[in-house]
């Protein structure tokens, strides 16, 4: 008898008056500090495992309740480093920033000197003398 419930040979749970009882987990509450919890975590770039284990939850409990704030929590953190990034790049304040836009997604690059290309036979050849 574990805490009042018998647990006949035959698989039947009951309780000590033969009412069948099935012991099961109380279902997860979700609050809007774990839907914040979530959509931080997953913008961050954590596993699923480990925000799950934060919330002390198993991973397909996580993906049933906050299915919505882990596919957005990636999007959402993408879109504020790329708001930031504009805000410096436009801001003509910020060099490096408008030269990673341009490069990232103007597809401009940098080109060095053009090089003069000379065939095989005209390298010169090296001799070495040993005394």
């Amino acid at each position: 008898m574990v805490a009042g419930i018998n647990t006949s040979a035959d698989g039947n749970n009951s309780d000590p008056e033969g009412n069948n009882q099935v012991m099961a987990r109380p279902e997860f509450q979700v609050t809007e500090k774990a839907k914040k919890m979530v959509t931080d975590m997953a913008g961050f770039g954590f596993r699923h495992d480990d925000i799950a284990t934060m919330l002390e939850i198993t991973p397909k409990t996580l993906r049933k309740h906050f299915r919505s704030e882990l596919d957005r929590g990636a999007i959402e953190a993408n879109q504020k480093v790329m708001k930031s990034l504009f805000g410096m790049a436009t801001s003509g304040k910020n060099t490096s920033a408008s030269i990673f836009w341009a490069k990232t997604r103007c597809g401009m690059r940098e080109r060095g000197p053009e090089r003069e290309t000379t065939a095989a036979t005209d390298v010169p050849k090296l001799t070495v003398e040993l005394a």
